[in-house]
């Protein structure tokens, strides 16, 4: 019996898709067999509750783990990861002749072992995706992006949000400075992005209304990414995915620096994928940081409510403390603390 690897995640889609790809890959390319894990109970969000508007019925019950718990893959698998030097590439073969089966959770990298070139692997990777069976409404999908985008340039903006800013979900009480970049940065790179290339086309990924309104605004350039799927009446699963893969058509993805969502659309795609607060320049920095201090002061409006603005904080306390301001960034959170 030969080694099956087992993707084992139990979050979102981006990190259940990431490590399923990794677990392809791995697969195939040791000749061996893979299986994933997908929560479906009554406790995970909603529209992952039904893998069968993403899969197809076989692709469903040839690869979906059923029979082991994820507490128990966790527990009793073997990290693929775990094969960190040259010297265990022997150990790493056996697995066509062990039984014991491998896990992978690493969902925005590929997973490259130490004797593997990782060029090579990032072009497999991008092919795994042919290996999903996905349902009928999914395939009919893809064949209209791939009609619609091929042969174009494109370049992608994500704009992390969701439950975030959602006052009523949990993770909006807890600051996610990694996820959550403010969007004066993405003004910024979006501006430098046009005045380079005045035919540039963007597209701009986002789940906040809000914020697609407002960058469409800056210019005809940009188009909203979900206007391509929305006469196609999709679930929230479908729609999903499908705007990660229209993401990986694009040549660049311009993105917070932790996004499982965005970081495997670039796996996909086999595409440059771009850090949008790293890629400014200290002086495209300030300039935003200082507007930014002029929208939380005095355009709280301009914000989708308090959560929203909450998650700028983090950028506001440390520009101020760098520039020796600290009582700016103090006197404009006690003010919106007074307001209540």
């Amino acid at each position: 019996m030969c080694a099956k690897i087992v993707a084992v995640r139990n979050d979102r889609l981006g990190g259940r898709l990431g490590a399923l790809l990794n677990a392809i890959r791995v697969a195939t390319d040791y000749n061996t067999s893979f299986s994933f894990t997908w929560a479906d109970h009554a406790d995970v969000s909603l529209e992952l509750q039904k893998p069968q508007e993403l899969f197809n019925e076989r692709f469903i019950a040839d690869h979906r783990e059923t029979e082991r718990s994820y507490g128990e893959l966790q527990r009793d698998l073997k990290a693929i990861e775990s094969f960190c030097n040259s010297q265990a590439k022997d150990q790493f073969f056996d697995i066509n002749i062990t039984k014991i089966d491998y896990k992978i959770s690493e969902a925005m990298s590929p997973v490259v072992m130490p004797w593997e070139n990782s060029s090579t692997v990032r072009a497999a990777l991008a092919d795994c995706l042919l290996h999903i069976q996905f349902s009928e409404a999914v395939s009919q999908a893809i064949l209209k992006i791939e009609a619609e985008f091929s042969g174009r340039t494109l370049t992608a903006y994500h704009l992390r949000r969701g439950d975030i800013i959602d006052p009523n979900a949990r993770p909006s009480n807890v600051l996610w400075p990694n996820k959550y970049v403010p969007s004066v940065f993405y003004e910024k790179h979006i501006k430098r992005t046009i005045s380079h290339d005045e035919n540039s086309k963007i597209l701009i990924f986002s789940d906040a209304e809000h914020e697609l309104n407002a960058f469409c605004e800056i210019s005809p350039n940009i188009v909203r990414a979900d206007r391509f799927l929305s006469d196609l009446n999709l679930t929230q699963l479908q729609n999903d995915f499908l705007e990660l893969y229209l993401m990986s058509r694009c040549k660049t993805i311009v993105a917070p620096g932790a996004s499982a969502f965005s970081g495997v659309a670039a796996l996909i795609g086999n595409c440059n994928i771009v850090n949008v607060r790293d890629d400014l320049t200290n002086a495209e920095r300030n300039d935003s940081l200082h507007e930014l201090t002029k929208r939380i002061r005095s355009s709280p409006e301009r914000f989708a409510g308090d959560a929203d603005l909450g998650q700028n904080f983090p950028e506001l306390i440390q520009h101020h403390r760098k520039v020796g301001s600290p009582e700016v960034a103090l006197n404009i959170m006690k003010n919106h603390m007074t307001r209540g």
